[in-house]
């Protein structure tokens, strides 16, 4: 479960030295005679694999009105997976991983200042006027703000450990730290970006290694990569096998690229054994079998690169053998360089209008930091704004609707540095608003790229316009446009009945409640509420099984539709979500077996 960083644009790698070739097994193979199977060499790969964990703790002095009070915030938590290279206690992992610990760098302090703050002064102002957390959430947004971020003194420490497969939690110290790709606000990279790699140090002892290959890796190689994809540090629900000891997945070596500074890169993905066939036919002069599979290999995955390239290859070699090759074929290549150029530098002037005012959420955080208080401007249309509960801390509304040319009714001074935020595709809204904004002689506005969407995926603070259970707000932070389509129903309406096929959905209450109904020849019994903000109709997802209790409508209600394969997928790519889900559902275990 790892926190990303909102600041940095970070360069993801494989490197050669963590990864299997399944063709040759494991490179420190003596010799023929004692040649390991892909899974003999997992299985003794497994061991050197550990999972690394950086740990911030602070204390932090914040004067909330009555003289200055030290509070220690809840730590800061970054995950990520290591790799013994040596025996004696050396491991390597990415650099992102423990930047946090080993750095601290201004997020970190942010996050950390912020959660200082709501425990030592919001919480405590709640409590004492007689509110739980979330009831008022404009009186949280009046004591947060009247407390100055950058006056927190914070002394933050950080703490970098490795987990090993055996459950032996140690101390590690950083012995190399090449710092990961970060780019400035006009996308280039900073000059402290580097590999993303770190060499740790464990106590002294004798550990397993992984084993590096000597084999020139080429295209279409497979390979298993060792990991915690997904993986949380401390869960009472979660066995300790699943979190020490680390998974594979399989792929294969798609291409050879560079990053943002000039590093090589080793791009992989998932085994395409109809693409491969193609390969086959292509090297074998086999041109009309190889262009039959690469079209399949096309259909079955459209837009890969991969797969164009060689189906153009295909192509051309079909209609222009070896043996007859065509005369101007650097004719061709040039004009087709003229026309790529020209391409591309008309999207580069397109990108440079559309981004020249837009700022990722990691330079708001910088704003902040600096002292320029900007202003959050929630723009997003009616419907949306309706849809989510979620906002930013402190983030002013105004409704786009409302908007004239002439006149724009903003109580905010016209130098005021001002950011808008909407969730329409492409920003469309904010600019819009951004460029009216300008229009009637505000100065400094600037656009939040990506959106809302983008500033809860950064794992920075958001609010709740209602109160909502944990398991509602993350899937809320979750959703997309994709995710909300509406269903509306009267009181008294039947959802669905036992025995209903699920047809691939759950739903997430929107507004009104919903009753759980078993039906049976001596009447129906209650087994259950479901309120704003809880999950409907997930078991039968989970079980592959029809409806197992009917759902009715007790008031007039709104469902937001969650299809089967979106689900799963933020199950296996959220972990904060899976988390609270795990907590959802055995809150519910537990108040039914009551």
């Amino acid at each position: 479960m790892s926190a990303p960083d909102p600041m940095s644009a970070r360069a993801s790698r494989v490197r050669w030295a963590t990864v299997l070739a399944a063709s040759g097994g494991l490179a420190a193979t003596p010799s023929p005679s004692f040649a390991l199977s892909v899974q003999e060499a997992l299985l003794h790969a497994v061991p050197a694999v550990a999972l690394v964990s950086a740990e911030v703790k602070a204390s932090a002095t914040v004067n909330c009105g009555q003289g200055p009070i030290t509070v220690s915030p809840k730590p800061f938590i970054e995950v990520g997976t290591g790799w013994f290279v040596d025996g004696r206690g050396y491991l390597i992992t990415n650099a992102h991983v423990i930047d946090p610990a080993y750095r601290v760098p201004p997020w970190v302090e942010f996050n950390l200042k912020l959660r200082a703050v709501e425990e030592a002064c919001v919480y405590p102002a709640l409590k004492a006027r007689g509110f739980a957390r979330g009831q008022r959430p404009d009186l949280e947004e009046e004591l947060l703000r009247a407390i100055p971020i950058a006056a927190v003194k914070l002394t933050p420490t950080g703490r970098v450990s490795v987990l090993l497969s055996n459950g032996a939690n140690l101390e590690a110290q950083v012995a190399k730290f090449s710092a990961p790709i970060t780019l400035d606000a006009k996308g280039n990279p900073l000059k402290d970006s580097g590999r993303d790699l770190a060499l740790l140090r464990i106590q002294d002892g004798a550990y397993p290694v992984m084993s590096i290959t000597d084999k020139e890796p080429k295209l279409g190689d497979e390979l298993h990569i060792l990991g915690f994809p997904g993986v949380v540090r401390d869960h009472e629900l979660l066995s300790r096998t699943a979190l020490t000891e680390a998974s594979a997945t399989k792929g294969q070596v798609s291409g050879f690229n560079t990053d943002a500074i000039g590093q090589d890169v080793i791009q992989t993905d998932a085994s395409n054994p109809v693409w491969e066939a193609g390969v086959t036919a292509l090297l074998g002069e086999r041109y009309s079998l190889a262009l039959a599979k690469f079209r399949e290999a096309d259909a079955l995955l459209p837009g890969l690169v991969v797969i164009k390239r060689s189906m153009r290859e295909a192509e051309y070699k079909l209609a222009h053998p070896p043996t007859r090759p065509f005369p101007w074929a650097w004719t061709t290549a040039g004009a087709l360089a003229l026309l790529s150029v020209t391409t591309w530098g008309m999207w580069g002037v397109r990108r440079w209008k559309r981004n020249r005012y837009r700022v990722h959420p990691g330079q708001v955080v910088d704003f902040l930091e600096r002292g320029l208080n900007p202003v959050l401007l929630d723009v997003r249309a009616p419907a949306d704004f309706e849809t989510s509960p979620l906002s930013i801390p402190r983030a002013i509304r105004l409704d786009p609707e409302h908007i004239t040319e002439r006149h724009i009714d903003l109580p905010v001074e016209k130098n005021q540095l001002i950011v808008t935020f909407c969730t329409s595709p492409e920003e469309r809204t904010s600019a819009e608003v951004a460029r009216l904004l300008r229009r009637q002689g505000w100065s400094s506005v600037r656009i939040l790229n990506g959106g809302l969407g983008a500033w809860a995926n950064a794992r920075l603070p958001v609010e709740s316009k209602s109160h909502l259970p944990s398991i509602g707000i993350e899937i809320y932070r979750n959703l997309t446009h994709g995710d909300i389509e509406r269903r509306h129903y009267a009181p008294g309406a039947v959802i669905f009945e036992e025995g209903d096929d699920a047809h691939g959905e759950a739903y997430l209450v929107h507004a009104g409640t919903i009753e759980i109904v078993k039906r049976s020849t001596g009447g129906e019994r209650r087994l259950n509420l479901v309120k704003e903000g809880e999950l409907l109709g997930e078991m039968a997802l989970f079980r592959h099984a029809p409806r197992s209790a009917a759902a009715v409508a007790v008031t007039e209600a709104e469902l937001l539709v969650l299809r089967s394969e979106r689900l799963e997928w933020l199950i296996r790519n959220r972990p904060e979500l899976t988390l609270e889900l795990l907590k959802w559902l055995s809150d519910q275990i537990v108040s039914r077996d009551g």
